[in-house]
């Protein structure tokens, strides 16, 4: 297969490699010299800060959704600290954690062999992107097992950078870790190039055999706010596309590098003016550099930073929020979108509207699938993404004529040289069938919470055949946990060694009291009737409707 402008060599027939279930770890590996050793792990959002959809605080946010889930994989997890007093307030943070975390050990039998480990601190100057040693580093580290390398939900420029750095920083106290840490470089490089959905689009162009998407055109932000109405936007789009079907009477717009869903409209007749006037909006916001904007967005980073209990303390000045605002605002001067009709299921239809597909790509060719979820959103248009439904009946669902193009959809990426987990959106047409879209997420997406789940809950003996996530940023507030355990035990929906179908909670850091919520074995029909009742009942925090 080639793409234009990519010399890639001759494709082979993939090679599938089934890997086990709950076994496998579904990461980046940034090797060591002991392959067999235990990695260190970084999970947050390199990738996303790199691609602009978020500023530097997100180095120090965005770690503090994960820890749980690191320990269920039994991983130590590197956490990145201001200093030392933002290490002291992690430390008391994560002491209150660990006693939410052995109080639902204590009354579900779960997770028995997992601990909430504490993390390894590095020192992290995010305005210089620079790490050093905090409090207690070289006592911290001494005795570390480096062996293992480093595992990364996400690799990006940035991550592998600050990688390089804190390999340096342990040298200069002693240690000399062997990581591969070129290898680190190239591929965030190329995951953030593969990120870009316009990659994507010339990528697969052309390609036989491939799984079926949906025709789709590049347009600039430009080109897009031009459009004088919807007949306009329908004849740019067949024109490009060169689509022969009917006139789509709804047309899905995205921008290229964006997940969030605040740069994409569903656009009809009835509301393309409003829904244009939203976009040019929204992106004169993003690409504010000064005045009101910028104002704006520092206020929201404002909120963002003050809800999280371990950044807050720190009182970050608005100056250094603005500075930081106004760089992200920098990778908004050039937006592109893609523009594609509607993929919509048959009203009565049943079957998942969206679905992800994940996979592991090893440095040998090897193609794992790591399994199909059913994508869970908080809007009716599906453009929110909340969280995930991993089940095998999803991936049973889906037909083998699918998963077998779907092991050549993965072709073009080994043969760039990438390596590590994937994912592919695709969403159910009107006859049925999945239709990829043209969302390649090069990194570990929302399915991660879902495996570390059913990872800790098969190491305590449940076969949990399906785990539906509402979320991981601690949604469900709870002031008294152990009054919530009481009130789900007594409603028989608590999941335990002894009932192996109800909720699980987990502490989350990123909020005041919050907690993530799993249903082990329930599949979403269920979940808005728990939400309008027994789980809604108990969370301070209003919680959304789930859309499937």
């Amino acid at each position: 297969m080639t793409a234009a402008g990519l010399d890639l060599p001759p494709a082979p027939a993939p090679r599938a490699r089934k890997l086990s279930d709950h076994h496998a770890l579904p990461l980046f590996r940034i090797p060591g010299v002991a392959t067999d050793a235990a990695p260190l792990a970084i999970i947050a959002g390199g990738l996303i800060l790199d691609l602009g959809e978020a500023e530097r605080t997100f180095i120090y946010r965005c770690q503090d959704r994960f820890l749980a889930y690191t320990s269920l994989f039994d991983l130590r997890s590197i956490f990145f600290v201001a200093g030392d007093a933002h290490l002291a307030i992690y430390r008391a943070h994560i002491a209150a954690q660990r006693a939410r975390f052995e109080l639902i050990r204590r009354r579900t039998g779960l997770f028995q062999t997992a601990e909430l480990s504490e993390p390894l601190y590095v020192g992290c100057d995010i305005d210089r992107m620079r790490v050093f040693a905090c409090s207690g580093f070289a006592d911290q580290w001494k005795n570390v097992d480096l062996g293992g390398g480093i595992a990364l939900n996400q690799i990006s420029p940035t991550y592998a950078a600050l990688l390089a750095e804190l390999a340096g920083l342990l040298r200069d106290h002693g240690r000399a870790p062997a990581w591969a840490l070129d290898d680190g470089a190239r591929l965030g490089n190329l995951a953030a190039r593969c990120a870009d959905k316009a990659d994507y689009l010339g990528l697969v162009a052309g390609g036989h055999d491939l799984p079926s998407h949906v025709p789709t055109i590049l347009v600039t932000a430009n080109e897009l706010c031009a459009l004088p109405d919807f007949a306009a936007a329908v004849a740019l789009y067949q024109t490009r596309s060169g689509s022969k079907a009917s006139e789509p009477p709804r047309l899905f717009v995205k921008s290229t590098r964006n997940s969030s869903g605040n740069l994409a409209a569903l656009v009809e007749p009835a509301n393309f003016s409003t829904e244009l006037e939203r976009l040019r909006r929204a992106l004169a916001l993003e690409a504010a550099t000064a005045g009101a904007g910028l104002d704006r967005q520092t206020a929201e980073l404002r909120g963002e930073v003050d809800a999280a209990p371990c950044l807050r303390p720190l009182r970050l000045p608005d100056e250094r929020l603005r500075a930081y605002k106004r760089e992200q605002a920098s990778y908004r001067q050039r937006v592109d979108f893609l523009v594609q009709a509607e993929v919509r299921r048959a009203d009565g239809d049943s079957g998942f509207a969206g679905i992800g597909l994940s996979y592991l790509l090893s440095p040998d060719g090897a193609i794992a699938p790591l399994g199909a979820t059913a994508q869970i959103y908080r809007d009716p248009d599906h453009k929110h993404f909340q969280g995930a439904y991993l089940c095998d009946a999803v991936a049973q669902g889906i037909s083998p004529a699918l998963h077998d193009r779907m092991l050549a959809m993965c072709w073009p990426y080994v043969g760039r040289g990438y390596h590590g987990p994937i994912n592919f959106d695709a969403r159910r047409d009107c006859r049925g069938k999945y239709q990829l879209i043209y969302d390649c997420n090069p990194r570990l997406t929302g399915i991660f919470p879902s495996l570390a789940v059913r990872e800790g809950l098969y190491r305590s003996g449940i076969d949990a055949r399906s785990v539906l996530s509402f979320g991981y940023r601690g949604e469900f507030v709870l002031s008294d946990l152990d009054a919530a355990l009481t009130h789900l035990e007594e409603a028989d929906l608590l999941c335990t060694r002894a009932r192996t179908r109800g909720v699980v909670l987990l502490p989350n850091l990123c909020r005041d009291n919050g907690f993530d919520v799993h249903l082990v074995n329930m599949g979403p029909d269920e979940a808005n009737r728990l939400l309008g009742g027994a789980l809604g009942n108990l969370s301070s925090s209003a919680l959304p409707r789930l859309y499937c």
